[in-house]
């Protein structure tokens, strides 16, 4: 082997090693997020381009804006999951607000406000819930909500309420491996990823979830769990896909106390 040969056996070892290094990291999974779209019209169905559409929340101290197409198309992207308030406006016409509207975690909302002529300074206030449905995906998947799990006997952990999710129940040949493995529509506990706030913290050996990464309830605000049809980004997992999502800081004080206690006095 003389010199130039060598020289590219060098670099080819070198970009496979890369190539090794960088499949063994693991990638952050896109969707943290929820989505706002819609079409805005007016009174006669006519498409009225550059609208502006505003999304505030309590939680926000600047709220998220954008404006409509030529075709009165618009989406608003990676929103953070919670509750909005959706203000369109445009001159020569009254401004509409959208009240309590909803945005869970993966979650596309289709909000189409419609436009009546009018002073800007005007506000229509729109009650009425928007729609939350996805056309364009095959994805089968279940939003459970911190207002949902609260109210329930449960662990102390997200993991303890997986089984809310249609077709999850727990594998306990799984046991072993972190806080155990959950079998997602019939596929074993190795074939999971489990996301916290876009980073994947599975096992790398065993595709449960690590005991580290069980994150405790009183700091998760929506699980998502995807048992089909899910993103390309996923494509790691054959089985389910566990989507978590924590809580954000707000500008109220509060706090949580807990006290846990067992006995073999009261066991049954």
């Amino acid at each position: 082997m003389n010199a130039n040969q060598r020289g590219l056996f060098v670099y080819v070892v070198q970009g496979l090693l890369c190539l090794l290094l960088f499949s063994l990291v693991p990638l952050q999974a896109q969707e943290n997020f929820g989505t706002i779209l819609g079409t805005v019209t007016d009174a006669t169905g006519a498409v009225v381009p550059d609208a502006k559409i505003s999304a505030s929340t309590p939680a926000f101290p600047q709220p998220l804006e954008t404006v409509s197409d030529s075709q009165g198309k618009y989406v608003l992207p990676q929103v953070p999951i919670g509750t909005y308030s959706v203000t369109v406006s445009k001159v020569g016409f009254a401004a509409v607000r959208q009240q309590q509207l909803v945005v869970n975690l993966g979650s596309r909302v289709t909000y189409n406000p419609k436009l009546e002529v009018g002073q800007v300074t005007q506000v229509v206030e729109v009650e009425a819930a928007a729609i939350s449905l996805d056309t364009t995906s095959s994805r089968t998947s279940t939003n459970i909500s911190s207002q949902q799990f609260d109210g329930i006997p449960r662990g102390r952990t997200f993991n303890s309420i997986l089984a809310l999710a249609p077709g999850v129940r727990q594998e306990v040949k799984g046991g072993g491996a972190g806080v155990g493995g959950f079998q997602v529509d019939g596929a074993s506990g190795s074939e999971n990823s489990f996301i916290v706030d876009g980073v994947d913290v599975s096992d790398v050996r065993r595709g449960s979830l690590r005991a580290q990464a069980a994150i405790p309830l009183e700091f998760i605000q929506e699980v998502q769990v995807k048992s089909s049809g899910f993103e390309a980004e996923y494509g790691g997992a054959t089985g389910g896909v566990i989507n978590v999502a924590t809580k954000g800081g707000s500008n109220s004080f509060h706090g949580q106390g807990y006290l846990q206690f067992t006995n073999s006095a009261m066991n049954a």
